[in-house]
């Protein structure tokens, strides 16, 4: 469903747009054509975008969390270029560049450079590795400004977009009503974004109780002040208001399950410090607050049905979080969990449907025939994966 929505967005709904807008005001100019073509897959990518980045639960479930990353920053450096062409071609045709068109050229560079700062980015690491810990402590210090920016800087420069194309005339020029497409974008991902921003306003509280700090691993336990509905397998959004560099929300998956202890109310979640973020994890103390975004995801087995769970690395979380709802006689499952050594895990699996397997002790990766072995070659079974990309290719 994710890939076919983002399919219509990207790509059919602009060439839509601009065959439409062609029937409506035939050019045959090369650069001219090139350029209005580009200019129309510029907007719907700057709102697309802007969809992509808003914490909604539908967006959430039709695209996942990396391959939305993915494609935003792929886009936004497609939207950069997009702009550096429109400007250009008005230059080369001697038209005038107006005041617009400089926002959003300088604007989007903008917010390009500063989400290097968070997000590793073709043809910026240079950038990074030159600027080295200048770099880091500037991210440490201003990161959460710069996320709230970045957001905001976006959302402003969809509706300027729109305010180009409306004061341009482009929007009313159409002969089959896909001219509605502009303005319906905007406002789309304009009240996406807001309801991203509602909902984020609305997130559940909760206190840090405990922090277990490992050399690999961030074990942090939570107690609600009030319910939070969540399902095993799902994630959410943490974040520490008043912490810096932790105030902005990033997405963990869920350790516990929901009725496995306190009912309910307790919330364990293990973390691997890989970026400023998680590194800064390790800094937190007991009794901080935390504001919960959620839940999100779709890593749900329905129950009835013959499920394979397989969690490699800190992928092993949101199995651990299924396996600690399940019992033997409850569905008809297998689990298969790959580390590097059993004690990477925030806890060690147990029962006859369990594989825990350890590459540092019998120096086997998990791959295609151990799948087949498990499943026994039979259809039926449904395979849910919670590994790199790396991983999931080599196994599908």
């Amino acid at each position: 469903m994710g890939g076919i929505l983002v399919a219509v967005w990207y790509i059919l709904l602009p060439l839509a747009v601009f065959v439409d807008y062609y029937l409506s005001f035939p050019f045959w100019d090369g650069l001219v054509t090139v350029s209005v073509l580009w200019s129309i897959c510029l907007y719907f990518w700057f709102s697309g975008n802007l969809i992509l980045a808003s914490k909604v639960p539908l967006v959430e479930r039709w695209i996942p969390y990396d391959r939305r990353v993915r494609l935003h920053i792929a886009t936004g450096l497609a939207i950069m270029g997009a702009l550096v062409w429109h400007v250009l071609s008005k230059f080369l045709g001697n038209m005038e560049i107006d005041w617009l068109s400089w926002v959003l050229l300088f604007g989007c560079g903008a917010f390009l450079v500063m989400s290097a700062t968070w997000t590793k980015m073709p043809l910026l690491g240079t950038l990074r590795s030159l600027l080295g810990k200048r770099w880091s402590g500037l991210t440490n210090r201003f990161y959460d400004g710069l996320r709230r920016v970045h957001g905001l800087g976006f959302a402003a420069l969809v509706a300027l977009s729109w305010w180009h194309i409306h004061s341009a005339g482009i929007d009313a020029m159409g002969v089959s009503g896909l001219s509605v497409a502009w303005a319906g974008a905007a406002i789309l991902s304009l009240g996406v974004y807001l309801a991203s921003w509602f909902r984020k306003m609305l997130a559940a509280e909760a206190t840090l109780s405990a922090i277990e700090v490992r050399s690999d691993l961030v074990l942090l336990t939570l107690d609600l002040r009030t319910p939070l509905a969540y399902h095993a397998g799902q994630f959410a959004y943490l974040r520490f208001p008043g912490i810096s560099g932790l105030r902005s929300g990033h997405p963990f998956s869920f350790l516990s399950a929901p009725d496995a202890e306190g009912g309910g109310m307790v919330l364990h979640f293990a973390i691997k410090p890989q970026g400023d973020f998680t590194q800064a994890l390790r800094t937190l103390k007991v009794d901080a607050r935390v504001l919960i975004n959620g839940p999100y995801g779709n890593f749900r087995p329905q129950p009835g049905e013959k499920n394979l769970l397989i969690g490699t690395g800190i992928g092993s979380v949101p199995v651990l979080s299924l396996l600690a709802g399940y019992d033997e006689g409850q569905h008809n499952w297998q689990a298969i969990v790959a580390v590097a050594k059993a004690e990477d895990l925030p806890r060690v699996p147990e029962g006859d449907n369990v594989m825990l397997m350890e590459y540092a002790k019998d120096g086997r990766l998990i791959d295609k025939s151990l799948l087949n072995g498990v499943m026994g070659g039979s259809p039926d079974w449904h395979v849910w994966i919670c590994a790199s990309t790396k991983v999931r290719q080599a196994l599908l």
